[in-house]
């Protein structure tokens, strides 16, 4: 029961990594059966989905919140498996009976959200992740293109006074080219942009570098380059709020510090003149 206490509220820490909550995931009853009474757990990144019923969930995510875990839980369109409002109801359920408001729980992998999903999001206090790469690699098998400007409403969410973070999904790893992806929305394989971002540089970069820490409950301690802070920052070659958008995705650091140590450092580094420096931001999953 301790080590469940631990991962509760800002969780464990784990060298740069943070552990806190639990990551529920549900599926057609039909499947769930036969995969929960056969299959043995492996973890998320297997790709084999677990296999809540909505019953099962709800009891599960019902008990994490009186132990004040927060929830991880996917919010996304993916019919038959997924909707946004069915997902939606059982949090909604979970939080009649216990409240979830205070959790700071994290859906990911949103892809597009009504008006009305967005204020159920808002009142039950959600933090949602995006994965703007998606629009680059995957918009033709997620059907982005019929969704068009309402695909990955970042703008819609920030308007709302929702907690936003972004996400690589490891594809590919570097959160510059994530920050290129959400403000560019280019679609790689049909070579065209999926609508306007209405997002600023500013915004992109402080939802890929201190919204991460909101998450953690670091916020009063990481992402800004401030007294009294972490010293975790990043020095690039260029100016990412000024240079060319082409160019966001692949500049190139030349210093590196995690909590005031250089872990990484350049020819160019060692001088430092004219360079830009941004903090970085540790990885929730």
């Amino acid at each position: 029961m301790d080590c469940v206490h631990a991962h509760g509220g800002a969780g464990v820490s784990a060298g740069n990594f943070r552990v806190s909550g639990v990551t529920l995931d549900h599926a057609d009853p039909r499947v769930a059966a036969p995969i929960a009474r056969n299959y043995p757990y492996v973890q998320w990144a297997g790709h084999f989905y677990q296999a809540l019923t909505k019953r099962e969930f709800v009891e599960i995510g019902i008990e994490a919140a009186k132990l004040k875990l927060r929830l991880h839980f996917l919010i996304a369109e993916a019919p038959p498996r997924y909707s946004v409002d069915g997902t939606l109801d059982m949090l909604e359920e979970i939080d009649r009976e216990v409240s979830i408001r205070d959790l700071r729980c994290v859906g990911f992998h949103m892809l597009h959200a009504t008006p009305a999903q967005i204020r159920r999001i808002r009142d039950l206090g959600l933090v949602v992740t995006f994965t703007p790469s998606f629009i680059y690699s995957q918009a033709a098998p997620l059907h982005l293109h019929r969704l068009g400007q309402a695909a990955f409403p970042i703008r819609e969410m920030l308007d709302a006074g929702i907690p936003v973070a972004l996400g690589s999904d490891n594809v590919p790893p570097s959160m510059l080219f994530t920050a290129w992806a959400a403000l560019e929305r280019w679609d790689e394989v049909g070579q065209r942009h999926l609508g306007e971002s209405r997002l600023t540089r500013e915004e992109v970069l402080r939802i890929s570098c201190q919204a991460p820490h909101y998450l953690n409950r670091e916020e009063d301690s990481r992402g800004m380059i401030a007294g009294g802070m972490a010293a975790d920052l990043a020095v690039f070659d260029t100016d990412p709020l000024t240079c060319d958008i082409k160019q966001l995705a692949n500049l190139k650091p030349v210093l590196t510090m995690v909590d005031g140590w250089i872990v990484h450092q350049t020819a160019i580094g060692a001088g430092m003149d004219g360079c830009a420096w941004y903090p970085t931001s540790s990885k929730s999953s």
